[in-house]
């Protein structure tokens, strides 16, 4: 859970992108050396981010199919 109240994968991709872009400076990293390396950052990060929302989606999915079967 996030400062503000919203687990990781549910923040905005902007936001997302400007805390890493912020994090990578503070080890000597500038967003262009990011985006040559992954790719426009933002997508990259927006990419990811529906990744994990999918998984998400499929385990909570399956733990539901699982309890009414086993109920």
């Amino acid at each position: 859970m996030e400062a503000h109240g919203a687990v990781g994968a549910e923040q905005d991709v902007s936001i997302l992108t400007a805390r890493c872009v912020e994090m990578a400076s503070t080890l000597g990293f500038s967003k262009a050396a990011l985006d040559q390396t992954v790719g426009i950052l933002s997508a990259y990060i927006g990419t990811k981010l529906t990744a994990v929302n999918s998984s998400r989606e499929r385990a909570g999915c399956l733990a539901k199919r699982c309890s009414l079967t086993q109920s």
